[in-house]
């Protein structure tokens, strides 16, 4: 048993290091500029003309800070496209109020979506489809992400650079509240920021393209086949010799509330978009299963060292288990500390982190552990749920789409996002 207690803490120091590696590279990826008006990029001597998409389905409780968010930029020339999912949707009346007088807005209703994908990529589909010609840049915003001023810029800025296929941001919370679900959502999302830092896994709620190079990717055709309109990007760029730039003046704060079974729904669907598009799909398999195993594992022997009063061995697995909570709690304190830099050069900083959410944050993890491997499991399903829409996943691009029903108002949770 003693043997067995120190291979398990040879094993979390080794997890441990490898952890710090990715994380040391996030920290100095977001830090690498902190000038949100994209000064670190040279700027274009005529901002290209741009379009920006948004896809409304259901009334997200930050609908109305997006929308204005986007109306307010600091860009000279683009146009905001709204699609509503339906002519019912519970988001209309906001919309149409919201867009009245804006020249820049047009409001789209989604029409005859596919049952081959998910119900964004038809919008998106529908949107860029009927686009002028003189668009250059087409970039996508969710109802929970509230841009920045100069968000457009940043993305200008940073298609102009050689070898860019794209540019996407990362996507942060900063929950209001303290219930067990937004935490576990904060403290798994602070993890699997990194990961899609260091596998340039871009985020759909802040993603942009040139139309340039949609058209010679020819992402319609493959969106028209798709779960997801992000994940998949990275494979496709790479065989242009195109890069997916993840760029740190892009992070967007959520500050919506999260309930346990809702994280656990919305997990699994992010991580079923990893399994389904990214070459990396193992290593997060790997990581996933063996931070749970050693963590499990270290209690289960601790409980039984106890119970045969084996003192050694008790030893190793606390130091185990005192390992294991230090170093994740030092990860997560360094993925706050490198978030809220570019958050302060945005302008949207927040201090949402009080004492009592610490502690709770520190005493939860190997809560957040338990979840992320059950949604690990769930992820590995071929039906899933999103927005109250059932969807079967038969491969990457072999999707069929339930019946499309008029969005729900009476639903709450992550299921809206």
């Amino acid at each position: 048993m003693i043997e067995w207690s120190i291979i398990l803490f040879c094993l979390t120091l080794v997890i441990a290091i490898g952890q710090f590696v990715f994380v040391a590279r996030f920290a100095s990826g977001m830090k690498s500029f902190d000038d949100s008006s994209s000064d670190s990029y040279e700027r274009p001597e005529n901002w290209p003309t741009a379009s920006v998409i948004l896809c409304v389905r259901g009334k997200d409780p930050s609908l109305e800070d997006c929308i204005q968010a986007v109306t307010n930029l600091d860009y000279p020339e683009f146009k905001l496209h709204i699609v509503l999912d339906h002519v019912n949707d519970p988001a209309s009346d906001l919309v149409n109020q919201l867009a009245a007088n804006q020249d820049n807005v047009v409001i789209h209703l989604l029409t005859d979506p596919s049952e081959q994908c998910s119900l964004k990529c038809s919008s998106i589909i529908q949107v860029i489809s009927g686009l002028k010609d003189d668009v250059e840049i087409v970039a996508l915003v969710d109802a929970d992400s509230v841009p920045h001023r100069n968000w457009l810029k940043s993305i200008a800025a940073g298609l102009g650079q050689p070898n860019t296929g794209l540019v996407s941001g990362v996507r942060c919370y900063t929950p209001g509240d303290s219930a067990l679900g937004s935490l576990i959502r904060y403290q798994w999302n602070s993890a699997a920021a990194v990961q899609m830092f260091a596998y340039r896994i871009p985020w759909g709620g802040t993603l942009a393209l040139k139309m340039s190079t949609i058209k010679e990717l020819d992402l319609l055709n493959k969106w028209g086949s798709a779960f997801c309109e992000d994940t998949m990007l990275t494979q496709i760029l790479r065989q242009k010799n195109l890069n997916a730039c993840i760029l740190p003046n892009l992070v967007m704060p959520n500050s919506e509330s999260c309930g346990a079974s809702d994280y656990l729904a919305w997990a699994s669907r992010q991580l079923l978009t990893v399994r389904l598009y990214n070459s990396n799909w193992p290593l997060v398999v790997a990581h996933a299963f063996l931070t749970t195993f050693t963590m499990v594992t270290a209690l289960a022997t601790l409980a039984f060292a106890i119970t045969n009063q084996n003192p050694w061995a008790f030893y190793w697995c606390t130091a185990t288990l005192v390992l294991y909570m230090l170093s994740n709690w030092a990860m997560l304190i360094s993925n706050q500390n490198s978030v809220d830099f570019q958050l302060r050069a945005t302008g949207q900083y927040d201090k949402w982190l009080n004492a009592s959410k610490r502690v709770a944050l520190f005493l939860i993890m190997p809560i957040t552990q338990c979840f992320y491997f059950l949604a690990l499991i769930q992820s590995f399903g071929r039906t899933v749920t999103w927005r109250q829409i059932s969807y079967e996943a038969k491969g990457p691009f072999d999707i069929h789409r339930g019946e499309h029903a008029v969005y729900s108002d009476n639903s709450t949770g992550t299921d809206s996002l």
